[in-house]
């Protein structure tokens, strides 16, 4: 058992792939494939079929055949008249009180449907908002311990120097190794905190499992900080809002609601 988890995990690394993704397209992905955003879509394309359906009642159908048969002594149809070459039918009902309410009913849910999908959006906007600043952060920081670590090391090649020279104690030294070690271990940890993030950035938008998402080096240098902390929160919740629309219209999505 153990090894058949070893091996099934060695296939997921064998085959995941690292996307490198910006902000905009890992929002653009988000709204195209995230899971839930998806089944949000499916329960509206459901919901707009279920209406069809309860409307066909009242729809005209229209039947068009040929009454001719086979048969012994004088051809009849059904009803006893002769049979026509060609025929029609159409069938509509006319007023059906249990029916209307049913449509109505279905008309509200595909309703409620729609608006679920703009939330839906919404908190998958927000979740890849935190999850990117989440990942590149990780980036951020695994980086600049990696950095510290060829620092350290570059430290250790001049106590060296100083300690054959005579001017350092070779205790020293093992100071120095000590401090590169433990920045190392640092490192490890920052570089898994960073995998695991990625990881979970990629499962919001959809990739497959053991993929991951690394953010790409953006210039934000024309980010303007507010000012306050009620500012920071409203400025983000309106940006969540209007991620949405910004789509919409190039998805056939429904406008969200106010």
């Amino acid at each position: 058992m153990r090894v058949l988890l070893v091996l099934s995990l060695l296939a997921t690394s064998v085959f995941a792939e690292v996307h490198t993704m910006t902000l905009r397209q890992a929002l653009d992905r988000a709204l195209d494939q995230n899971p839930d955003v998806l089944l949000s879509r499916l329960d509206e394309q459901k919901a707009r079929q279920q209406v069809i359906y309860d409307k066909s009642p009242f729809t005209p159908k229209v039947v068009a055949g040929s009454g001719i048969a086979y048969t012994y002594g004088f051809p009849s149809t059904m009803d006893g008249n002769a049979p026509a070459i060609v025929q029609a039918q159409a069938r509509m009902a006319i007023f059906d009180r249990p029916q209307t309410y049913r449509i109505k009913q279905s008309a509200e849910a595909a309703r409620g449907a729609g608006i679920d999908i703009t939330l839906r959006q919404q908190e998958v906007a927000y979740r890849v908002y935190s999850a990117f600043l989440d990942a590149e952060q990780a980036a951020r920081s695994a980086e600049a311990v990696r950095t510290q670590v060829q620092n350290l090391d570059r430290i250790k090649q001049q106590v060296d120097l100083r300690i054959a020279d005579g001017r350092e104690l070779p205790i020293a030294a093992d100071q120095a190794a000590f401090n590169i070690l433990s920045t190392q271990h640092l490192a490890t940890r920052f570089t898994a905190a960073q995998t695991n993030t990625e990881i979970a950035l990629a499962e919001i938008l959809g990739w497959p499992a053991g993929d991951q998402v690394r953010p790409a080096l953006e210039d934000r240098a024309g980010l303007i900080v507010p000012s306050s902390e009620d500012q920071s929160l409203a400025a983000a919740l309106s940006a969540i809002r209007d991620v949405p629309s910004r789509f919409a219209g190039s998805r056939g999505l429904p406008e969200p609601a106010g």
